[in-house]
């Protein structure tokens, strides 16, 4: 059985070698928490009809619009994809619901980047929480006090300026919180606009670099990107949300 690490490049590397992969060998595979068997070994997995989930935890600081890693390895952009670059993946947020001591999770609204996440990879990312002890274990809170919403991907020429530089994007108008995904695999190639390009850039017919990738390693030229955007009050969204845990779940 594959064992992935929480937090870092261990698990990431494992989740994304599989995406990129195609290899189907992920250990949470979307089925119910407490089902039995695990993905890869012959085991039980998603219902039929059902998409199979390869979910790892995301190092971002503990939410809050912290960065994320350069991820080790690319995704695969969906070329039918009708929003744009598109990537197959989902971004899952889960914040601690405690009414009780004041924190509350609000509703997964999509004028503040949210939606809600489909059965399948909820049990996914509940299964991921699970074996690292992060909720249903001594000491930890119950896995049902968790509330739990995606966070949406950037479309138009808001994610041309997401990939353009995230962080300056939380301050333009028009780009709302969510996130995008950004690569150099494009970098010199012809194009024509900015939405051509992973990097969301077009510079005198070539794609360019993105100023997000300038911290990454040459052989780490790939991110996600955040935006902590404004909500339709002008209200700030942290994105991931302040103290929440961050997962990927990419469908194979």
């Amino acid at each position: 059985m594959i064992r992935t690490a929480p937090f870092g490049f261990p698990a990431l590397v494992v989740a994304l070698a599989s995406v990129c992969a195609c290899s189907g060998k992920d250990t949470h595979d979307g089925a119910a928490p407490g089902a039995s068997g695990s993905a890869g070994s012959g085991g039980q997995g998603a219902a039929a009809g059902a998409p199979n989930y390869i979910v790892t935890q995301l190092n971002v600081g503990m939410g809050g619009g912290a960065p994320s890693n350069c991820l080790p390895r690319p995704l695969q952009p969906l070329s039918d994809s009708t929003l744009g670059i598109e990537v197959p993946c989902s971004i899952v947020e889960a914040s601690y619901n405690d009414p009780g001591s004041g924190v509350s999770c609000g509703p997964c609204a999509a004028e503040q980047g949210r939606a809600a996440v489909e059965a399948t990879l909820r049990n996914a990312v509940v299964r991921e929480m699970q074996a690292h002890a992060e909720c249903d274990q001594p000491g930890a809170q119950a896995c049902a006090d968790y509330c739990f919403c995606t966070i949406l991907q950037e479309t138009g020429a808001a994610a041309d300026t997401c990939r353009q530089d995230p962080v300056a994007a939380a301050t333009t108008p028009f780009v709302p919180p969510g996130f995008c995904y950004i690569s150099d695999a494009d970098v010199g190639a012809m194009c024509s606009a900015d939405p051509d390009c992973l990097t969301g850039t077009c510079s005198a017919g070539t794609c360019a670099a993105s100023a997000a990738l300038a911290n990454c390693a040459s052989n780490q030229q790939q991110l996600l990107g955040f935006v902590s955007g404004l909500g339709p009050s002008g209200q700030a969204v942290p994105t991931p949300s302040t103290g929440s845990l961050t997962f990927i779940g990419c469908s194979q």
